[in-house]
């Protein structure tokens, strides 16, 4: 297992972490995370922790292999970059990775190249081996997406066919108060360039009644996107309809989403939303592109192509009725726990028992 628990935790890494509860409830589970060991000991970025991380990765990478007779089974995260041994990976690729071609939205944070340039060099000088041995280890694994569309790009990208389950929502602090809803329209994340946030500072501007919120980790980049968006508001003289929160707990963002009309997500070829599904369980309408997972459970009423269609879609769902929210928040029911954890078990149990003594 490779995962932070440290919080702020996001998506991906929630997920890990109900896949080791999950797996814990059947049978003994060792955990290793080598991106724990080297935040514990090198807590700022720079020289020191890209020297930690290139050494100590490729012997974390080796474990796995070395300890495999002593396992039944090792499910491990995976990726191009840190391409693990083990058995099973749970593939959750970033937003924007499902296209193979040069026309594939994705956008990387060059900014500063001086305080990057170890991790550069570092993945350079790594590559060689990186990509051998990711070829090796890609005939031992066996692939579950977290949507169709992670499935369709795993296929593309590594000729793996995968199981698809999709992940887990903690529905349980999310509460369904349509009295309660406000001209709002939220959005949750890490503000990184591939979420698209900036776009709230386009479109928010040409709706001077609505307040929007956005709300997630912003470093680096993320504080530029923010500056941003905060200028947009501010050249229109609405100031007062935009807040960054920034990271919030679990309690107060339940608490925001209570009043939420809607739940923005602007990401192209996202794979999955749990953020989505957080909104949609306490009846805020989902807008979202129309790519990747969020186009798989989400009604095509409210998915858009362009930015017209997304000023048009988020004044829709704030017009929507309570009838129309109870039915989303019925859809988002689906996305529990306890679902995952069964339907994940099962995965497993076929895969130890293909694999034979």
């Amino acid at each position: 297992m490779h995962f932070n628990r440290k919080p702020p935790v996001t998506g991906g890494e929630y997920v890990y972490c109900k896949i080791g509860e999950a797996l814990s409830s059947e049978y003994d589970v060792d955990e290793i995370s080598i991106n724990m060991i080297i935040l514990r000991y090198f807590k700022k970025k720079g020289l020191a922790r890209a020297f930690a991380r290139y050494l100590l990765e490729p012997m974390s990478i080796l474990y796995p292999l070395l300890m495999r007779k002593k396992y039944d089974l090792i499910f491990t995260s995976w990726s191009d970059h840190v391409p693990f041994f083990g058995d099973v990976v749970y593939a959750q690729p970033l937003a924007g990775k499902f296209s193979i071609d040069k026309t594939a939205f994705c956008i990387n944070d060059h900014g500063n190249l001086l305080a990057n340039a170890a991790e550069y060099l570092g993945t350079g000088l790594t590559w060689p081996w990186r990509r051998l041995f990711g070829k090796f280890s890609l005939k031992y694994h066996y692939f579950i997406s977290n949507s169709r569309s992670t499935a369709d790009y795993v296929f593309r990208v590594y000729r793996k066919r995968s199981w698809v389950i999709y992940p887990p929502t903690e529905l349980e602090p999310f509460v369904y108060a349509p009295l309660n809803k406000e001209r709002m329209v939220l959005s949750v994340g890490n503000v990184v360039p591939q979420k698209r946030f900036d776009l709230i500072g386009k479109i928010g501007t040409r709706m001077p009644d609505v307040k929007f919120i956005l709300i997630g980790k912003a470093e680096g980049v993320g504080e530029n996107i923010v500056k941003s968006i905060k200028e947009a508001f501010e050249k229109q003289g609405l100031a007062n309809n935009f807040a960054f929160l920034g990271y919030v707990s679990e309690h107060d963002k339940a608490e925001r989403l209570k009043k939420a009309s809607v739940i923005f997500h602007p990401a192209v070829n996202e794979p999955f939303g749990i953020a989505l599904v957080e909104g949609m369980a306490s009846g805020a309408v989902p807008v979202a592109h129309n790519s990747g997972g969020p186009s798989e459970f989400i009604d095509s009423k409210w998915l858009f192509s362009n930015d017209e269609e997304m000023v048009e879609k988020i004044r829709q769902a704030l017009a929507a009725d309570i009838r129309t929210r109870q039915a989303i928040r019925e859809k988002s029911l689906a996305f529990n726990e306890t679902q995952f954890k069964r339907n994940l078990l099962q995965v497993c149990s076929k895969i130890m028992s293909s694999k034979g003594p």
